[in-house]
Formats: structure tokens, C-alpha cells, sequence
């Protein structure tokens, strides 16, 4: 009996293992972990497969030179206005500044404009038929030298080539000063030119551009700048409208002229010229709008 029961035992356990075999080679594999295909190791290992610069990350890093505390002095080799309408200016000048902090300096500049005459439309006028622009509008500006600030809110880098990174600034200045003006009276195309001295007027300056440094030393400028001048003239050399009236024997004139005439300046005609221009007074607000191009050095 004993024998029987073992045997029957037997034959279920028989049964049983290989269907529990089964059931365990067809259970489907567990879920890898969802996190398996973002390790950086994965990135890494496209990277080096693909060797693609798209794939490659590029940091924004500091600015490599502080302005901060420096000196920086300018030099404008080339400065050519934009808006010759009837005066036409081409010079030079120098800039210094001194950088509070990173992104506001005291600045100072001076600029000479060793072509400063008026365009051949106003030459035309005078020339063939004696008259002139009004003064206001024919003013020209000899030298100006104006102090002020300037500010860069926005810097940044950008690069040449592959390999190659330079440091930019959009700078936005503002000054005040001085220029010395003249008005053309005779000349152009085959006779020189004559000119006449107005005095000083105040000018005001308004300037943006770009700063590029290119070591820690030497950055390159482009830079557009607006020389705003009042103009008004009511006398020429020294000489008010009586003293022109004098000068040039209009009807009515008699005695002397002023000390402060300064009637050698003129030449044969010149007076006359000069006399029609005072004798109908005008005044304006000009706008000597030029592009800057220079290099500068910090220390």
C-alpha cells in the first residue's frame, strides 16, 4: 500500500516540473529602467560615434578682460559725415576715457575736420550768381571738443573661423562742448576759397556703435556720432552789420569800423558777401551726423 502511494506521487510531481519550467522560459523579462537611455554616457558615446559639432555644447563663459579701473585712449584716423547736404566734412580725432566700472566711463574727444566747405550746390549758387545759402543752413564746423559719458548695456562674444573668439560691446555716449565754425564766402572749382570766421558755438554729441577688443590691450571702434551746433550768425571776422556796411561802401555808411573787426581777413569781395549775409540774419540748429572708424589702447 505503501509502495502504491509512492509511486502515484510520483507521477504528479512528474507532471508538474516541466509545465513550471514552461511557464518560467515564457514569462515575459521584466521593464528596463526608464532612466537606462538618458545617462550622459549614452550622449557621449553618439558624440564620439557620430563626431558631429552640432552634437558638441558650448559654454557662455565671463568676459575675459575687465574695463574696470582702465584708461582707454582713442585715435579716429577717418571721420567723414553722412549727411552732406550743403557742407561737406572729412577730419580726425582722439578720444580718452576713463572706465568707472564695466559698463560706464567718463569720457573727453576732440576732433578736426581739415575739409570742412560747403557742397558743390552751394559753390553753384555763389559762383554764378553771387549768392549764397542762407548762413544757418551754411555753417561749417571747424574743430569741436566736447566731454560726456558713455555706457554698454549690451556685450558679448562672437567668433571668427572654428577656433578664434572676440569681445564685443554696443556702446551709447552723450557730451556736451565747444566747436569753432566759419561760413564759405567765395571759391570752388577754378578759384580758391574763401571763408569767413563765426565764432564758437555750443555743440552737443550723441553717439552708438561697436567696440571690439581684440587682446587685452587693443580693441577696434565703428561708431556713428551726431555733432549738434547751433547757428546763428550775426557777425563774420569781428565784424558786426555796421562794420560789413562800412566795409563794403553801401549807401549810407560812414565813420569806422569796431576794434574788434577784424577787416584784413577779408579779401576783394569778401566784405560784400559777408554783408549780405548778416544783413538778413538767420539761425538753425544743425546736425553734423559722421562714422567714426578707429583703435584704441587700455592700460
Amino acid at each position: 500500500m505503501k509502495t502504491h502511494a509512492n509511486r502515484i506521487l510520483a507521477g504528479l510531481l512528474a507532471t508538474a516540473l516541466p509545465t513550471a519550467a514552461l511557464a518560467q522560459d515564457t514569462a515575459p523579462a521584466a521593464p528596463e529602467s526608464s532612466n537606462s537611455g538618458t545617462t550622459l554616457g549614452s550622449f557621449r558615446g553618439v558624440a564620439d560615434t557620430v563626431d558631429s559639432d552640432n552634437l558638441r555644447l558650448h559654454t557662455v563663459q565671463r568676459k575675459s578682460y575687465a574695463d574696470g579701473g582702465r584708461h582707454e585712449v582713442v585715435l579716429y584716423p577717418a571721420i567723414a559725415q553722412m549727411n552732406a547736404k550743403f557742407t561737406s566734412h572729412l577730419g580726425a580725432g582722439a578720444q580718452y576715457l576713463y572706465h568707472l566700472h564695466e559698463n560706464f566711463a567718463l569720457q573727453a574727444q576732440g576732433m578736426y575736420f581739415y575739409v570742412n566747405e560747403q557742397t558743390s550746390f552751394s559753390e553753384e549758387l555763389i559762383n554764378t550768381s553771387s549768392q549764397a545759402a542762407q548762413a544757418a543752413t551754411a555753417i561749417t564746423l571747424q574743430w569741436a571738443a566736447t566731454g560726456g559719458f558713455e555706457v554698454t548695456p549690451i556685450y558679448g562674444k562672437f567668433a571668427f573661423f572654428d577656433d578664434t573668439l572676440a569681445s564685443f560691446g554696443i556702446v551709447l555716449s552723450a557730451g556736451a562742448g565747444v566747436g569753432g565754425t566759419r561760413v564759405q564766402l567765395q571759391g570752388g572749382n577754378d578759384q580758391a576759397a574763401t571763408f569767413g570766421d563765426t565764432g564758437m558755438k555750443f555743440v552737443g554729441q550723441l553717439g552708438a556703435g561697436f567696440r571690439v577688443r581684440l587682446n587685452d590691450n587693443f580693441l577696434v571702434r565703428l561708431e556713428v556720432k551726431d555733432l549738434v551746433y547751433t547757428a546763428k550768425v550775426d557777425q563774420i571776422n569781428g565784424c558786426n552789420l555796421e562794420d560789413l556796411r562800412v566795409l563794403s561802401n553801401q549807401e549810407g555808411a560812414g565813420g569806422s569800423v569796431a576794434a574788434a573787426c577784424r577787416s584784413n581777413e577779408f579779401t576783394q569781395g569778401d566784405a560784400n558777401l559777408a554783408f549780405r549775409l548778416v544783413e538778413e540774419p538767420s539761425s538753425d540748429v544743425l546736425n553734423n551726423v559722421g562714422v567714426y572708424g578707429g583703435v584704441s589702447y587700455t592700460f
